[in-house]
């Protein structure tokens, strides 16, 4: 069981992550419009071609990568060393924007399924454990445990349709 201060704990790790998230974005922002300005465009009149963009810091590591990734389109921002913090992402299978820890894996994600289901979870430490809201014709909020099993779901669902 958790404990508040565990709780409080998390909410500031995914206010940080959220507020990295906006500053990321808005860095994506100005370098977008720098590049216009330094190609000496007007937006809307020149177009700037490539199958990937690729944004580098100082030690010409990526830190902004846009374009073909995961199997199929996205955005993925990158932390100092070089691992997948933030992905935004289209392919077959989904539509769907991942914040990740330092090992990877998605700890705060939502996506639009192809079978038409879209959802929101909130992953523990790799990946064990979890608390997932649900769409699909009918709403489902399920909680985890992390061997896995459903521990509560609201409201009680007897077929997986949904």
């Amino acid at each position: 069981m958790h404990t508040n201060a565990d709780l409080e704990c998390r909410i500031t790790r995914i206010e940080r992550e959220n507020r990295r998230l906006r500053l990321l974005g808005l860095v994506l922002l100005a370098t977008a419009l720098s590049a216009c300005v330094a190609l000496n465009a007007t937006p809307g009149t020149q177009t700037l071609t490539a199958e990937r963009l690729l944004i580098v810091d100082a030690n010409g590591e990526t830190v902004i990568e846009l374009g073909a990734v995961e199997g199929g389109y996205g955005l993925q921002l990158r932390d100092g060393d070089g691992r997948v913090r933030v992905s935004l992402h289209d392919n077959a299978e989904e539509t769907g924007l991942f914040v990740r820890d330092q090992a990877g894996d998605s700890r705060v994600g939502m996506a639009h399924f192809a079978h038409g289901g879209s959802g929101f979870a909130l992953h523990g430490e790799g990946l064990r454990g979890a608390a997932v809201l649900y769409y699909k014709k009918k709403g489902a909020l399920s909680f985890y445990s992390e061997d896995g099993e459903v521990t509560a779901r609201f409201p009680v669902r007897r077929d997986s349709n949904d």
